[in-house]
């Protein structure tokens, strides 16, 4: 459920009004916040270790 709803946010950033030429740069903005943000709760969780 989590990545129908992540693939459904990248969808609209990628074709948002705000978005005109359609630019893949916001998509991968979000995939990395995202991404990071994964990164930082499995950290907090105590799941990384170096």
């Amino acid at each position: 459920l989590f990545a129908f709803i992540t693939s459904l946010w990248l969808y609209v950033v990628r074709f948002n009004p705000l978005n005109p030429d359609r630019s893949l740069l916001p998509c991968f903005m979000a995939h990395t916040v995202r991404n990071l943000a994964v990164f930082g709760i499995k950290g907090a969780q105590g799941f990384i270790s170096w």
